[in-house]
């Protein structure tokens, strides 16, 4: 018997329902013109301000620990201590941060960003069953001109996750990143916000440290994480950083 074969066949039936399309913090370093750039979403305590943290962190790095080429910012203002929190990571890593209060002072702002600069958009939680906050929310997306991309914490009840990720996506959101996915022993939460809101895997968080990267998530790496979950087990073997060395697999974009 091949062991092998159960995680290989749980792998390909995984491609046909979920689609993995990474972000790449790289991807604006030879071009002279302005990303779009991105907006991290989602609800209260998914880890939005950390995973910032961690996109500019990876463009640092790999820019030999120059941060001229990060562009971060924080609508995040109404939360006590949010801009602070991302503020100080932001001096660790060299970066700026510019603070907008408003959809309005976001779109301003990003249009004094320099060109090939990779910018992150970090927003406050936002109750997705409030009609107000999502109201704002949209505004902002629509000021910066920017993807969303939605942060959830792995490890909360699928039927919520996946409430959540569907209200999320009629806001134009088309990835997902899970956070907190080394402190959690369940993933039927993540697999339910994907399949619901129609959302590839842009990336997990497999540490609290802001240094270490958003790391991909593919289906071969996501099928022995959830046979390992099954049996009790850690497994976050194949889940390596972006700037690693990994070859980039094909990838179906979600419709």
């Amino acid at each position: 018997r091949n062991p092998a074969a159960p995680s290989t066949a749980l792998a390909q039936a995984l491609e046909t329902v979920f689609t993995f399309n990474p972000i790449d913090p790289l991807k604006s370093s030879d071009k002279g013109d302005k990303e779009r750039p991105l907006i991290l979403v989602g609800p209260p305590g998914g880890g939005k301000t950390i995973a910032v943290a961690k996109l500019a962190a990876s463009r640092t790095i790999a820019d030999g620990g120059r941060a001229d080429g990060v562009a971060v910012f924080t609508t995040d203002v109404r939360r006590a201590g949010g801009a602070e929190q991302l503020q100080a990571l932001s001096r660790i890593l060299g970066a700026g941060l510019i603070t907008a209060e408003t959809p309005n002072h976001l779109a301003a702002a990003l249009k004094s960003r320099r060109p090939g600069r990779f910018t992150v958009i970090d927003t406050p939680g936002i109750n997705p069953f409030d009609g107000d906050d999502m109201a704002y929310l949209s505004r902002l997306i629509a000021a910066a001109a920017a993807e969303p991309v939605l942060v959830l914490a792995a490890g909360g009840d699928a039927r919520e996750a996946a409430d959540m990720a569907h209200v999320f996506a009629e806001l134009g959101v088309r990835r997902l990143i899970v956070s907190r996915l080394d402190v959690s022993r369940r993933v039927g939460g993540t697999l339910a916000a994907a399949h619901a809101g129609r959302l590839s895997f842009a990336g997990v968080s497999i540490s609290p440290r802001a240094s270490d990267a958003i790391n991909p998530l593919r289906a071969p790496a996501l099928a022995r994480l959830i046979l390992a979950r099954r049996n009790g087990t850690q497994n976050l073997d194949g889940i390596q950083p972006v700037n690693a060395g990994e070859p980039s697999a094909p990838h179906r974009q979600a419709s």
